[in-house]
């Protein structure tokens, strides 16, 4: 059983009825752009300004196929994927969270969504500013790999040219012994922890008789493959303008546990997946496994899409559409980490990823897996996004509450139609039904949108527990 003690689908910013603490409504962020970028725009026809294209315009034409038709088509195919993945409903709420500048404290200065009841703040929050505190140092070096270009889909290869032709009978070849040479050179480096120094891209390329072709063997060359030393990884250099330190975090929050016991020993795991949605802007998870009991080994699964290369004689050919073969990604298995008790664990968001299952240790006995969770928003200044500072608590407790303080305050002294004006002016709460029934639609809607993107990556939005 999965408990869901703080979960981000309840209560999420409801685009069209959240309201800001200025009293504004909050609307979905494409509502906000100028008119003409209606390509971007879910109201109406997404592609309005391409639909009135009149194609009998008199422009260069191609092969029956109007030039600036077709580029506009090309264009408007790329909005589609770009707009796979935003939300027109919906947006998860995060916290403000006040980190030092030297990234050892962090002041948590916006309630927590669904954690802001009565005696919760005092309880939890300076609890969770220790943890979160912990994890600086490791989103200050996630942060700084992405940002840096170390995120290559090959560091290995051959030569940049294994055979040359000179124009004449005779090519230019590396030469195979050469080959196995510096294999052996790299892998003893490698063995005795020295610095690699051989680049397989740098080996010179010798005169090679047309008729005498016994000392290279391209294709034994191409099998054996090599290492580009300017394609291996190295730690990031983490830099004041990607640190945490100093700055305002945008932070969701979610604390689950998963209860097994002899009647449901079992727990299945889950789908491949990425978080939230392109409106939350979430580039980093942080998760960390406080308390483990009576339950067997298990893993966190990492993968990733790449671009790889397509067939040019399949590329934007019937065939090639029927068939399937003109995709431009691939999937990539990244390996994956076992998830202990007191773990920490910290991973960018472009990588899809999968808690493999696990069952009771002690068929007899009960056990958990008890989890808090960090989904670090996008903290770029050129991202804006609604948070706890900026919009009101929607739950009715919380409204309960804020009127009853009010009432025992000096605005209480005041005459009952004057307080009653005062309460009209605070944002009337979204009551638990409802606010349930959002998050089904919420649920639904991120776990089945389609369009290209999400079915290449394979995304599926079940929510799973880590």
């Amino acid at each position: 059983m999965v408990l869901d003690l703080v979960h981000p689908s309840l209560w999420p910013v409801i685009y069209g009825r959240s309201v800001d603490t200025d009293g504004k409504i909050i609307q979905c962020p494409f509502r906000a752009l100028e008119p003409g970028n209606n390509i971007y725009s879910y109201s109406g026809d997404a592609y309005g300004e391409y639909s009135d294209y009149n194609s009998d315009d008199s422009e260069e034409s191609y092969r029956g196929y109007n030039v600036n038709d077709y580029s506009r088509v090309v264009e408007a195919s790329r909005a589609d994927r770009y707009m796979n993945g935003w939300s027109k409903k919906f947006c998860w709420l995060p916290s403000e969270f006040e980190v030092s500048a030297d990234g050892t404290s962090t002041k948590i200065s916006s309630y927590i969504n669904n954690l802001n009841g009565p005696g919760q703040k005092e309880l939890f929050y300076p609890i969770l500013e220790k943890i979160f505190s912990k994890f600086v140092p490791m989103f200050n070096h996630l942060l700084a790999d992405l940002n840096g270009n170390n995120h290559h889909r090959f560091r290995s290869g051959s030569p940049t040219e294994v055979t040359d032709y000179d124009g004449q009978d005779s090519k230019k070849k590396v030469l195979t012994k050469k080959y196995y040479d510096a294999w052996e050179q790299l892998i003893l480096e490698y063995e005795n922890d020295q610095e690699l120094t051989v680049d397989f891209e740098d080996l010179t390329l010798e005169n090679i008789d047309s008729d005498d072709e016994s000392e290279n063997n391209e294709h034994e060359i191409w099998d054996l493959g090599g290492v580009c030393l300017h394609r291996t990884w190295s730690p990031p250099n983490i830099t004041d303008d990607v640190k945490l330190n100093g700055k305002t975090a945008k932070v969701i929050v979610k604390l689950a546990n998963i209860i097994l016991t002899p009647e449901n020993p079992v727990y299945d795991g889950g789908s491949w997946h990425v978080e939230a949605m392109r409106n939350e802007r979430i580039i980093a998870t942080g998760i960390y496994y406080y308390s483990q009991e009576n339950i067997t080994d298990s893993e966190l699964r990492f993968r990733r899409t790449v671009h790889v290369n397509r067939n040019p004689h399949v590329q934007w050919s019937n065939w090639g559409n029927v068939h399937d073969m003109n995709t431009e990604f691939g999937v990539q298995e990244l390996g994956q980490i076992e998830t202990i008790d007191n773990r920490a664990i910290v991973f960018p968001n472009v990588y899809q990823h999968c808690v493999s299952p696990f069952r009771l240790e002690d068929q007899t006995k009960p056990g958990h897996r008890k989890i808090l969770v960090f989904f670090l928003c996008d903290p770029s200044a050129n991202h804006e996004i609604p948070t706890t500072k900026t919009v009101t608590p929607q739950q009715p407790g919380i409204r309960a509450d804020l009127e009853a303080a009010l009432r025992s305050g000096r605005p209480g002294r005041l005459a009952e139609e004057i307080f009653q004006m005062i309460l009209k002016n605070i944002p009337p709460p979204i009551p638990l039904e409802e606010a349930e029934k959002y998050r089904a639609a919420l649920m639904r809607e991120r776990s089945n949108f389609t369009g290209k993107s999400s079915m290449v990556q394979g995304i599926q939005y079940n929510f799973c527990e880590h």
